[in-house]
């Protein structure tokens, strides 16, 4: 029987200021839950990603969690992503400063797990070209990116599989493309059309690494799914189906499959953002036009023939879309210089807080 390789990535996220009791909420509907799935399948092992303030909110609120995530550390079952502590949008922000906050976040992890992170958790998945710099000098080794990335680029969703490698100024990074399948079937089909999918794609390409890595919050705090998903136990069935196939569906970190096997190939990705962040980003009168022409080739069927070269806005947009948002960020850039000065920061790799 063919197998394949199955890697997945849960983020979590919730942002600076946040109710106390969406933080509660969310963390007994979702993050405690799904931790103690987990424990209840040793053979499930997967990548997780907790941002800054939840951290925090947890640590103050709920400190035995972080002696749960130490347990299922300690035996190989979890790997932790880094990112921005505060979850920036990282091309947004000086590099100084981008660069500290992965530092913070890497260094919060170290201190309370003992753990060395290596990958990145790209806030709300926007990508520029520059990237790879910075990530290089916080010592990160991968990112995981939309399909849409790379379909922008020109591959297909046959291409879509391992990780690739991309550069700037020789500063590689590796890059891991979610299945766009995987992101809409997962938790939101059955477990068995899931394992039905990744039979399929085990048959056509035999051995590869498939990527699933989406938002935490779908397990437990969207709108339905803490029904669907804990109390008619769509994860238990799917960790249970999980452990059933597990003769041919290895999960594996995807620090343990960028040491195992070699790049997809190389690749270049234009500036982007998950598919329908980029349609958002466009002016109101854009967004109609666009949607009108995706639905056009819908209606003739050469949407997924001419997807490559259709594509939405351009992230920076809704700083003129939105000028509360460009005022925010323009103090941040004026708060910015005036602390780098003080401390004398002037290149990427002299950042004050660590």
């Amino acid at each position: 029987m063919a197998k394949i390789n199955l890697l997945l990535g849960i983020h979590n996220h919730q942002p600076v200021g946040n109710f106390d009791g969406v933080f509660k909420d969310s963390y007994e509907k979702s993050y405690l839950p799904f931790i103690q799935a987990l424990e209840s399948h040793p053979k499930i092992r997967l990548t997780l990603h907790y941002t800054g303030p939840l951290w925090e909110w947890i640590e103050f609120n709920a400190p035995d969690f972080f002696e749960r995530i130490n347990s299922l550390i300690s035996k190989n079952q979890i790997e932790l992503l880094t990112g921005g502590f505060y979850e920036p949008i990282l091309p947004m922000i000086p590099e100084t400063d981008a660069i500290g906050q992965i530092r913070l976040h890497t260094r919060f992890i170290k201190e309370r797990f003992g753990y060395n992170p290596t990958g990145l958790w790209l806030a709300e998945r926007v990508w520029d070209p520059s990237l790879p710099k910075i990530l290089s000098a916080s010592d990160i080794k991968y990112t995981i990116l939309d399909e849409s990335h790379f379909t922008y680029a020109g591959l297909k969703h046959k291409d879509i599989y391992g990780y690739y490698l991309t550069e700037r100024e020789n500063f590689a990074t590796a890059i891991f493309p979610i299945d766009k399948t995987l992101r809409y079937f997962i938790p939101f089909k059955l477990p068995q059309e899931t394992i039905e999918y990744l039979k399929r794609t085990a048959d056509e390409k035999g051995e590869i690494g498939i990527t699933y890595a989406d938002d935490g919050e779908k397990f437990g705090v969207w709108p339905g799914t803490y029904k669907w998903v804990f109390e008619e136990r769509w994860l238990e069935k799917f960790f249970a189906a999980l452990d059933d196939n597990s003769d041919w569906i290895n999960l594996m970190t995807f620090s343990e499959f960028l040491n195992k096997y070699p790049p997809t190939g190389r690749v270049y990705l234009p500036t982007a953002s998950y598919e329908e962040m980029m349609e958002w980003a466009l002016p109101a009168e854009a967004i109609e036009e666009y949607e009108k022409a995706i639905e056009e080739l819908k209606a003739a069927g050469k949407l997924e023939e001419y997807k490559p070269f259709i594509r939405g806005g351009f992230w920076d947009n809704f700083l003129a879309k939105y000028p509360e948002a460009n005022n925010m960020h323009k103090k941040m850039l004026y708060v910015s210089k005036k602390v780098n000065s003080a401390f004398k920061v002037n290149d990427i790799k002299g950042f004050a807080l660590v």
